[in-house]
């Protein structure tokens, strides 16, 4: 608007006085040359609109995101540092440095020879306290209530007799231990004296008898032995069935006999009769018991050497191992065999210890019941005899038929001797009959040496002789002492503590058959239930130590390191004896300035590339940030982790949330298609479009871009699996905005506590606008408001001044200079890109 333009529609005020109408008029005239000169003048005076110089932009709509940059490494996600539960030497690693290995799969072996024979004493006593549990449970057997019901009475029948005192067979055979006493102390004496006064000719002929007798009990026992490895002959096996048939015979004439007589004889006394076979049955029973435990004895003897032979087999499994296993190795297939027959042997031993202890009287339960038998056999033939010898006291038996009944008894006898012969002689000596015979054979040798040594020395008394002869004499004296207390105790009759000790007996064998008979107290079930249950444990306890001789892998994955060498004991510690790692859960690991650590939260996308791989971009986001920092050398920065995986464009792709202008292009195209999870198809660079840009030539099919020959190696050639310790670059986008107005970094400058864009306008000047701006990436900015879509920024130009050089001056780029394009920087003559 021009206000020195005329005005519309003025009217002419009306003159009333000649000056006064002067006056008025001359005021609005200098009032509106006032104006006028208030517009005009500042215009004509000021200098012309500057005219805009350095690169010129187009405010326009794009996307900014706002970025921070670390670099790091990749770090397996799932990792372990592996060691063995228990303690030992190294028997076995069967895997390799590399080696993918499956879950469950053995990495190593500890030996566990002793982890194996605990496990098999712990089963072993885990079945015996099973047994004792089921007897408890089942209760005693008829067998045993039996047994104990026969300890019982024949406590009762010596109770009896203690209190009856001394018999008249007691006193005789009292008598007799105190004459056979003296007798050994008349002799012992005796052989002090001739051994004092030098040996007489009957001494030396009483020598040589005992060396002839030696000679032939040792060409008896030989001829016994080997007639025993002979076998029997059939003249034997007849023999012995004749004895037999003889026997039979005898028994069947004694019957009769007996039978007659009774019936002659009315006034023969039925109880008597049976109290003598009572007592003849009751002597074979003792007789049969008897065999028995010395059966048992022969077995123990037997099992004993078998022990033996079985220890030594082990030693000498043992030596062979050792001398294999060290040639060879620890792991060779001749080791492990010699090992199995370390565990044989083991097993043999055990059974061969099993069987000396279930032999010896303390354990073995045969014994107890063969040793019990002859106690219980002992008993009852002292019970019949005192019940016979009570009848005979009591009723007359007539001669014929005792004698006849003591005929019938032997013939009985003779018999069953004469079948237990036949029925040796059919099956043939025993291997306790050879042993025994073997036994003689030595005996009778060493008493043949011992009789020449006798012979030998005789007049030749040293002191030794002399010394044993005294020791002789004094135990043949303590031996007449004894009989004599004894026999002088019979005649005093029983004392009180013999009562009370055969009172004692009685209630022992009255509670032993309470509890027989009795049923299993709940309190004796439930303790021996308890022994089940820590056997059980123990069982349990064995066999985790033998479980851990042997490491398993956790999990799927690669062997990353062993420490350790076949032979060595077990690493033990934190520093693992084999590292496991899963290359298909990578993360990588990033260090972040403090500045910039505040504005990385969880969940933001990053862009991710490796030095190693070049042509594979991947994604990350973030998972983890660590709240405590690192100082280094002044800087403070904290680790952030992040999972990758490979980047794929498109609608379905994962790029979404990365920063645009970060992200590679191929070709013209700004979308990256990801390389086949195989390696195989096309890869371009920039500026291929389907053909080599140089030469022309097609791509290679499975070559990677940059790299020679395009081979690339396997570990890398799945985009999924990456080896730990790649370094990585990242690009992490913290703030993104799609559709926004921007213009480069370089338009925006400060003017005070303003910021500001020169704005080109249509006429070829320019003007300051001052703006308020948003986010910021490393190349643009967001501009909320000052300027408007498709207007003009300016981007300052700077210049460079050379120095002279020998009087010439430098170049100076006023402007950029001509042919420069605008924002170029001039220096030393050359075009520079603006700032």
């Amino acid at each position: 608007m021009q206000l020195t333009a005329p005005l519309a529609g003025t009217r002419r005020l009306p003159v009333l006085r000649p000056k006064l109408g002067r006056l008025l008029w001359a005021v609005p005239i200098v009032a509106l040359l006032g104006a006028g000169a208030y517009v005009v003048v500042p215009r004509v005076l000021a200098p012309a609109a500057p005219v805009a110089t350095g690169q010129v932009v187009t405010v326009r709509r794009a996307s900014v995101a706002q970025t921070v940059s670390a670099t790091g490494s990749t770090v397996a996600t799932k990792q372990a540092k592996l060691v063995f539960a228990a303690s030992g030497r190294l028997k076995e690693i069967p895997v390799a440095l590399g080696d993918t290995v499956r879950a469950g799969q053995v990495l190593g072996r500890l030996t566990d020879d002793a982890q194996r024979l605990k496990l098999a004493q712990a089963k072993s006593q885990l079945a015996a306290a099973q047994l004792k549990l089921d007897a408890l449970s089942d209760g005693a057997t008829a067998e045993e209530i039996a047994a104990a019901q026969s300890a019982y009475d024949a406590a009762m029948a010596k109770l009896t007799d203690v209190r009856k005192g001394a018999t008249s067979s007691d006193l005789v055979a009292a008598r007799a231990s105190v004459s056979q006493a003296q007798t050994s102390f008349d002799q012992a004496s005796g052989k002090i004296q001739t051994l004092e006064s030098g040996a007489t000719d009957a001494d030396r002929a009483a020598a040589e008898a005992s060396l002839v007798s030696a000679r032939n009990n040792l060409l008896s026992s030989q001829a016994k032995l080997t007639q025993l490895k002979n076998g029997a002959t059939p003249e034997d096996t007849a023999a012995a069935k004749s004895s037999v048939d003889s026997a039979r015979a005898s028994l069947q004439s004694a019957l009769s006999k007996l039978d007659q007589v009774k019936a002659s004889t009315a006034q023969g006394s039925p109880d008597v009769v049976s109290a003598q076979a009572a007592v003849v049955k009751a002597q074979a029973d003792l007789d049969q018991a008897q065999r028995t435990v010395g059966l048992l004895k022969d077995q123990l003897i037997l099992a004993q050497a078998d022990l033996e032979t079985k220890s030594h087999a082990v030693d000498v499994a043992k030596q062979a191992a050792q001398d294999v296993c060290g040639r060879n190795g620890d792991s060779s297939t001749p080791c492990r065999q010699e090992q199995n027959k370390i565990d044989s042997a083991y097993s043999a031993q055990y059974a061969a210890q099993q069987k000396v202890v279930n032999l010896t009287p303390d354990n073995g339960a045969d014994v107890r019941t063969a040793n019990q038998a002859v106690v219980t056999a002992k008993a009852g033939l002292e019970s019949a005899r005192a019940k016979l010898e009570q009848l005979k006291a009591t009723t007359a038996i007539p001669t014929d038929v005792t004698a006849a009944q003591s005929s019938v008894d032997s013939a009985r006898a003779s018999l069953t001797s004469a079948e237990a012969k036949l029925k040796a002689v059919q099956l043939g000596p025993t291997q306790a009959d050879l042993v025994a015979a073997q036994t003689a054979v030595d005996t009778a040798q060493a008493n043949v040496l011992s009789a020449q040594a006798k012979l030998d020395g005789l007049g030749l008394a040293t002191q030794q002789d002399l010394d044993s002869a005294y020791s002789a004499q004094a135990s043949a004296a303590a031996g007449l002492q004894s009989a004599q207390a004894k026999l002088d105790q019979l005649l005093a009759g029983p004392t009180r503590s013999d009562v009370a000790s055969a009172q004692s007996q009685v209630a022992s064998a009255q509670s032993s058959l309470v509890l027989k008979a009795a049923p299993a107290k709940v309190s004796d079930l439930a303790i021996q239930q308890e022994a089940v249950r820590q056997a059980e444990l123990s069982v349990q306890s064995a066999q985790l130590d033998l479980d851990n001789t042997v490491l398993t892998a956790p999990f799927a994955g690669v062997v990353a390191a062993i420490a350790g060498n076949v032979g060595e004991n077990a690493p033990t510690g934190t520093a693992g004896f084999i590292t496991l790692l899963d290359p298909t859960q990578v993360r990588v690991d990033v260090t972040v300035d403090e500045t910039d650590v505040a504005r990385v939260q969880i969940g933001k996308a990053a862009l991710v590339t490796f030095d190693a791989l070049p042509t594979r971009p991947y994604v990350g986001r973030v998972v983890a940030v660590s709240p405590s920092g690192t100082l280094t050398q002044g800087v403070v920065s904290y680790q952030v982790s992040m999972s990758i995986e490979p980047l794929r464009v498109g609608p379905n792709g994962n790029a979404q949330g990365l920063n645009p202008s970060g992200l590679p292009s191929t070709g013209t195209s700004s979308a990256l298609q990801a390389p086949p999870p195989n390696g195989a198809g096309e890869t371009r660079g920039p500026g291929r479009q389907g053909q080599d840009a140089a030469s022309g030539d097609r791509p290679q099919q499975g070559r990677a871009a940059g790299r020679p020959g395009g081979e690339q190696p396997a570990a890398l050639e799945a985009p999924f699996i990456l080896p730990a310790g790649l370094t990585a670059s990242t690009v992490i986008t913290i703030e993104q905005r799609e559709n926004v107005l921007v213009v480069p970094n370089r338009a925006v400058r400060r003017q005070g506590r303003n910021q500001v864009v020169e704005v080109r306008l249509p006429d070829g000047t320019s003007e300051m606008r001052t703006v308020r701006t948003g986010i910021q990436s490393d190349q643009s900015i967001e501009i909320l408001e000052g300027v408007s879509e498709g207007e003009e920024a300016v981007i300052p130009s700077t210049t460079a001044r050379q120095p002279a050089v020998s009087g010439v001056p430098g170049v100076t780029g006023g402007g950029g200079g001509e042919g420069a394009r605008p924002g170029a920087v001039q220096q030393s003559g050359l075009t520079l890109p603006g700032r």
